[in-house]
């Protein structure tokens, strides 16, 4: 009995999809920029429309398609059991960049005797033309064969007026306020994991005497405990927003500030690290990733996602940098004012100044 149960319990293999294919002719630049027909198993679970970038390019591919050509071949076939823990995807960090990575994927890679000829497939980037967001997901492995994440968006924040024609009027003075966070459009909003999300809320502009001064708030919200961490970037300062890192899972969070007035625009630029883990299913970062059970993140692990990868991708320690890591939910105390220097690995404490008047910590998460 116990070797026909065994018997029927062998599933056959089954076939997945590139994280940025979500129909027939989808994929991102990287793997299918001109449209053309592309394996797709539709039986898998996608809450994510097929991506359409450039609405004229589709319909060409569409019109010069080429008949009779050999149908597209899978990339990942998995005999793992189709469970939805094995095949829903993780969490969309940004609306508009459609990057749903499965557990089949992690598996396929993990496992896999040459791992480095399927990272290319989870390598993605592309544009989304409605916005400008450019967008790049790059993967590394580990030695220890855990899998690494990277993404990287870069957003550009028009400014209301024509630069150059403005500056160049010494006389003229204008102030203006701009929301940005929207309830319809949030394209001003990362969700970096299941636990945090950040985005921008206001831009401030003032020109007075042919010289620009921008304020962006900016927010970071512990979506566990409902509550929101505010500061602010000043063009006049210099100053950039903190590194974050979530204590409930393995996810390290970055944002810099670019300003470009001649283009009439400040560039923003998002980036995620994550650790997902290895091949074991159900193992805590995978888990913690997608949302199930989180971990309980030390102090001392906070920036090491970010760390490790900027190790791995240019083949030696990370040094002269100094970086302010703080977290958003997780840990034993509010960590605002404290700065980690990768060079000596030296604690030191802040004056305080990168804390807006009247802004609170991110809240320690408390079960």
């Amino acid at each position: 009995m116990a070797e026909q149960t065994q018997q029927t319990s062998v599933k056959e293999p089954w076939a997945g999809n590139l994280p940025c294919c979500h129909g027939p002719k989808d994929g991102c630049a990287a793997h299918n920029w001109n449209r053309v027909p592309i394996f797709w198993n539709p039986s898998l679970p996608s809450s994510v429309k097929p991506v359409t970038d450039n609405f004229f390019k589709s319909f060409l591919s569409k019109k010069d398609a080429k008949q009779g050509q050999p149908e597209p071949k899978p990339t990942f076939v998995l005999s793992l059991p189709q469970t939805p823990s094995t095949q829903e995807p993780l969490p969309l960090i940004h609306g508009s960049v459609p990057y749903t990575l499965s557990f089949y994927h992690l598996h396929a890679i993990t496992t896999s005797p040459s791992p480095a000829t399927l990272l290319p497939f989870i390598t993605c980037h592309g544009v989304t033309n409605s916005h400008s967001l450019k967008w790049q997901i790059t993967p590394l492995l580990t030695p220890t064969r855990d899998l690494l994440l990277a993404h990287t968006y870069t957003l550009p924040i028009s400014l209301p007026f024509g630069a150059a024609a403005t500056l160049s009027d010494t006389s003229n003075y204008s102030y203006q306020k701009i929301p940005l966070l929207s309830p319809v459009h949030n394209i001003y909003s990362f969700r970096a994991c299941p636990h945090m999300t950040r985005h921008l809320r206001t831009l401030r502009l003032k020109v007075a005497k042919g010289v620009a001064s921008i304020r962006i708030e900016y927010a970071l919200k512990n979506i566990v405990l409902g509550q929101e961490f505010r500061d602010e970037w000043r063009s006049d300062e210099g100053r950039q927003p903190l590194d974050m890192a979530c204590g409930m899972c393995h996810t390290d969070l970055g944002m810099v500030f670019e300003e470009d007035v001649k283009q009439g625009e400040v560039r923003v630029t998002v980036k995620v690290w994550k650790d997902l883990g290895g091949s074991a299913a159900g193992g805590e970062k995978w888990e913690a990733a997608r949302g199930g059970e989180a971990v309980k993140r030390e102090r001392e692990d906070f920036g090491r996602v970010r760390r490790a990868y900027e190790e791995l991708l240019g083949g030696t320690a990370v040094v002269d940098r100094e970086t302010d890591v703080d977290e958003v939910a997780g840990g034993n105390e509010p960590a605002v004012g404290k700065r980690l220097v990768l060079e000596e690995s030296q604690e030191v404490v802040d004056d305080g100044q990168h804390v807006a008047d009247g802004m609170q910590p991110p809240p320690a998460y408390t079960p």
